[in-house]
């Protein structure tokens, strides 16, 4: 097998905080499931395969000893609902790097406290900041608060309305850029296709499509002309396969020059339901969030079987387990004929 070359890519970096070690060691499982596709091609980084026609039927070998973190791109075409006790965050598919970025603060209302949504990127030194809002009638005004260095207080009454933290929950459109040290807070909405400018600061919502900046951020103009726009809404990104994003920068050129397109676009395969990871989630002491383990999978709204989550519980645990060689698929669920 011969290394694949790479190309740049607007893909997010996977974040090594998106991971987290497990305590037992691999059982040797992974290996049963991964035998049963071919293994097609070898490369370095999930981004070369911009470059790359890809078979949805195969596997390609990845090297990750150079960066370890590279081995969170086996989660990157899925989307995640995270659960951290009785509060979630929704991730789209290829934003689960943005994890990185993301900081829980306090202790959030429970139920969807964050939603991302598919193909959105986040700049490393940028900040999603999830919970520390209060009551107006709250006997105090705070629901974390930290006293020196040894000394942290956590209101977890839960039964008094009074001292309950509340929020809006953020959310996130499909397609959002987050630049350099941009800061969305609490409560936000920053609707699709929207570009937030270096050390922009959102406190409220951000409209569709637009370019956002300043402290607080304001709209300075649309990110697209109308017919641009037209050309974006079309491609439908959020449910084009994997295996078929390679393809989506050539239509997107040829549709902008008003060019022929109709073979092209015929050949973009779109997802009818989503296949989806459910996953336990925890944070550290800094509000960073950690994917634990992984507790089912999804197509659309339906959960697949215990027995079908044994199959893809081996191919994800080259992730869960950091395996610096590991096989990569566009879709894990296509390629083992879940659909």
């Amino acid at each position: 097998m011969r290394t694949r070359p790479t190309c740049s890519s607007r893909l997010p970096e996977p974040s090594g905080s998106a991971i987290q070690q497990p305590n037992s060691p691999s059982t040797g499982r992974t290996e049963n499931v991964i035998d049963q596709i071919p293994v097609k091609a070898e490369f370095r980084s999930l981004i070369a395969f911009m470059a790359q026609e890809l078979n949805p039927k195969s596997l390609y070998k990845m090297d990750a000893s150079a960066d370890p973190r590279r081995v969170g791109e086996i989660l990157f075409p899925y989307e995640f609902c995270l659960s951290l006790d009785d509060r979630q965050i929704e991730i789209g598919r290829f934003s689960i790097g943005m994890l990185g970025v993301i900081r829980l603060i306090g202790q959030p209302p429970r139920g969807t406290i964050l939603s991302i949504g598919a193909l959105c990127e986040a700049s490393k030194d940028s900040q999603i900041i999830v919970g520390g809002e209060h009551r107006n009638e709250s006997l105090v005004n705070f629901t974390y608060a930290s006293i020196g260095a040894f000394f942290t207080f956590f209101d977890d009454n839960v039964n008094n309305p009074a001292l309950e933290p509340v929020g809006m929950p953020t959310t996130i459109g499909d397609n959002v850029v987050i630049s350099s040290r941009a800061t969305i807070l609490d409560g936000s909405f920053v609707g699709a296709g929207s570009i937030l400018a270096a050390n922009a600061v959102v406190t409220s919502k951000c409209d569709a499509f637009s370019i956002y900046g300043g402290v607080p951020a304001k709209k300075i103009r649309n990110r697209f002309s109308p017919e641009r726009l037209n050309i974006y809404q079309r491609l439908d990104l959020a449910s084009v396969r994997a295996h078929c994003l390679p393809k989506v920068a050539r239509l997107a050129a040829q549709l902008d020059q008003d060019s022929d397109a109709g073979e092209l676009w015929s050949n973009i395969e779109r997802m009818a339901r989503r296949p989806k990871i459910f996953a336990d989630a925890s944070r550290d002491s800094d509000g960073k969030i950690a994917i634990k383990s992984i507790t089912k999978y999804a197509i659309g709204d339906e959960t697949l079987s215990d027995a079908i989550k044994v199959r893809l519980d081996e191919y994800f645990a080259q992730a869960l387990q950091r395996s610096p060689i590991f096989q990569w698929s566009p879709d894990i669920f296509y390629a083992l004929g879940i659909e």
